[in-house]
């Protein structure tokens, strides 16, 4: 008889980690966006003071 308080195996851990993953996507909403395309460079305007 297994306890309750058991933490999950290994492989349970990763099938529910991939089922909210397939529920809810990835925790980056940006993810895909950031693979796509890549930034532009930013134009160095001088240097600033403070």
């Amino acid at each position: 008889m297994k306890k309750q308080n058991d933490p999950l195996d290994e492989k349970t851990s990763k099938e529910w980690s991939n089922l909210f993953m397939d529920l809810f996507g990835d925790s980056d909403p940006f993810a895909e966006f950031k693979r796509k395309y890549k930034p532009f460079p930013l134009k160095k305007k001088g240097n600033i003071r403070i």
